[in-house]
């Protein structure tokens, strides 16, 4: 089947932050030009739903601009140049009269009585076309038109295998996304179009690049003794626990920062809450296990040895 024209009006959940929030979306197809989309109010879609395709895509258009102005949400550049593409097509009048065209006849596909009859146009098109051709080879040109036809064949092949092998790629990405008995990877459930899980993935994954990432070392610096380097502080603090207790600490835990940095090493502390000096205040022992917060660099930075 050949591509066409398509507008489609949708009213679902598109929020990652609200997904009980839902939105009215304007998706547009055009055929070699770009494949858009727009997020509007769920109130425009009673509106927009059964409205002719060049006045939803107006609509749309329009919304976006007057968010834009106002400084909305931004969006990924690959939707902005889609949506550029499009604005560009409609500059001309006789791309709005093919959308009027494709909205029409997608009204008929719809419609029982109006779908029998273009299948019967369509049948008769094609049955037209074929005699045509058939005389066509009885001439001169008999040759030339075989290897067209062969040509175009080729081609309609090659364009069905690459939308086989997209279907494909779509259905284990969706696997990935979302495996059987197990829970998705992204925070909100696959709609028509993978777009925005892709997206959110994007974004995820240079938010984690930004991010900065520490280890943890449990230590003992008076005798030199390195205890290992961990993930988490949590575990770090383990390890100090598990040997001061080994060796016999007793009291109250406590983890005393060597001062105010969020940053700071931690001592691990005990406090004899039976034995106070002459203040009432418990007697300390400071155990010498220490948990540093190491920060690790994502890069060599060439200033940092100086």
């Amino acid at each position: 089947m050949t591509e066409s024209i398509s507008v489609r009006v949708k009213l679902d959940s598109y929020n990652i932050v609200r997904p009980q929030e839902k939105q009215t979306q304007v998706v547009v197809s055009i055929p070699d030009v770009a494949r858009a989309f727009y997020l509007l109010p769920a109130g425009e879609y009673e509106e927009l739903q059964d409205a002719q395709w060049s006045d939803a895509l107006k609509r749309a258009i329009e919304y976006t601009d007057e968010q834009s102005r106002r400084g909305g949400s931004s969006v990924a550049e690959s939707l902005k140049a889609a949506r550029k593409a499009v604005r560009e097509w409609l500059v001309l009048d006789e791309n709005w009269d093919a959308m009027n065209v494709a909205w029409f006849e997608d009204r008929a596909r719809r419609d029982p009585v109006s779908r029998s009859l273009l299948k019967d146009r369509e049948r008769l098109s094609a049955e037209l076309e074929q005699r045509s051709r058939d005389l066509a080879d009885v001439g001169a040109d008999r040759g030339r038109l075989k290897a067209r036809v062969a040509e175009l064949e080729a081609q309609r092949e090659r364009r069905r295998g690459r939308l086989v092998a997209l279907q494909n790629d779509a259905l284990s990405m969706r696997g990935v996304l979302s495996p059987n008995g197990e829970e998705r990877k992204v925070p909100f459930a696959l709609g028509e179009t993978l777009t925005p899980a892709v997206e959110w993935l994007v974004a995820r994954i240079a938010e984690l690049e930004a991010a900065s990432t520490f280890v943890y070392r449990a230590e003992h610096p008076d005798s030199g003794i390195v205890l290992g380097t961990y993930s988490t502080r949590d575990a770090a603090v383990e390890h100090c626990e598990a040997l001061a207790t080994r060796e016999g600490a007793t009291g109250l835990v406590s983890w005393v920062p060597d001062d105010g940095d969020a940053l700071s090493p931690e001592e691990l502390t005990y406090f004899d809450v039976e034995c106070c000096d002459g203040d009432d205040v418990p007697v300390q022992e400071c155990t010498g296990y220490v948990v540093t917060p190491l920060e690790v660099a994502a890069a060599y930075d060439p200033d940092g040895d100086e």
